[in-house]
């Protein structure tokens, strides 16, 4: 029953000592202390990032992308992804776009609060919208940085809007989480080239076989399962597209929920496009 709390002080001492760590369950122990203690320090935030910058050369890339997982107000590991992606591919415009906005958490909340971007909330629900928006106008967030359209996106209308209602300038971030369409709204737009997308894939769906759902413009997840699991495309779907598009996947967060690619022409040394088989990552369910 000690074993826990006594490996926790032993770690938290190793910390205090060592300017870096190469094992992983004091990084993870590190990480959920920081998190605890130091939610609303944007430096500290920022700190923290650069610290993992020194992290053992001996990490795969995928375990270097594993160690800069954090949540502040992203669902899973996606404000640290995020955060690390754009230390190394730059944000010149700060600007995003967030489609399926709505909700609990969100993919540019962090950025809006701590990092000074701007960009629009697009969301079908009016009522999951305003939960969003009432969240970050709370948090401080200036409602001059945030533009927000109701609006159903269909891979028909979604350029229309970005087009007239939306956006006079380039994108760094596109977000998309509509739990089911997903695919077909990327392959959709046309209009903007941004530095990175971060897409939700459906993990169930395997890492071997290009799957993707049937399109119907007005799907809801749970009328075809009712927990949902039929819904959007399988990583290797999402990887082809992104080709297409002249996109890289380079990572998949480790709850195998959300998808990451970087535009090809943004590509380095340190950030090179991951295989589906090494990226890839199982549905986490947590209690």
């Amino acid at each position: 029953v000690l074993i826990y709390p006594l490996l926790n002080i032993y770690r938290f001492v190793k910390y205090l000592f060592t300017s870096h760590s190469s094992n992983f369950h004091d990084l993870k122990f590190l990480h959920n202390l920081w998190l605890q203690n130091r939610r609303n320090s944007s430096n500290l935030k920022i700190d923290f990032i650069k610290k993992n910058n020194f992290l053992s050369n001996d990490f795969t890339p995928k375990d270097k992308f594993f160690s800069h997982e954090f949540s502040i107000n992203s669902q899973h590991g996606e404000d640290g992804v995020t955060a690390y992606i754009f230390s190394i591919i730059k944000s010149p415009n700060k600007t995003f776009l967030e489609i399926g906005a709505g909700g609990k958490t969100s993919n540019t909340e962090c950025l809006l609060t701590n990092f000074g971007w701007k960009g629009a909330l697009v969301d079908g629900s009016s009522e999951e919208l305003k939960t969003t928006t009432d969240r970050f106008f709370k948090s401080g967030i200036q409602e001059k940085n945030i533009q927000t359209i109701v609006s159903w996106i269909t891979k028909d209308n979604v350029n229309n809007l970005i087009n007239d209602k939306l956006f006079t300038y380039n994108i760094d971030l596109l977000s998309i989480d509509i739990d089911g369409n997903d695919f077909w709204i990327w392959d959709g737009i046309s209009s903007i080239k941004p530095r990175l997308v971060i897409i939700e894939y459906n993990a169930s769906l395997g890492k071997k076989h290009s799957l993707v759902m049937k399109y119907n413009e007005k799907h809801n997840k749970k009328d075809h399962h009712p927990l949902g699991w039929y819904h959007g495309a399988s990583l290797a779907a999402l990887s082809k597209l992104g080709k297409t598009k002249g996109y890289s996947l380079v990572y998949c967060e480790s709850s195998g929920v959300n998808a990451f690619f970087v535009r090809n022409d943004l590509l380095t040394n340190e950030l090179k496009e991951m295989p589906i088989e090494i990226a890839y990552n199982h549905i986490r369910i947590e209690a």
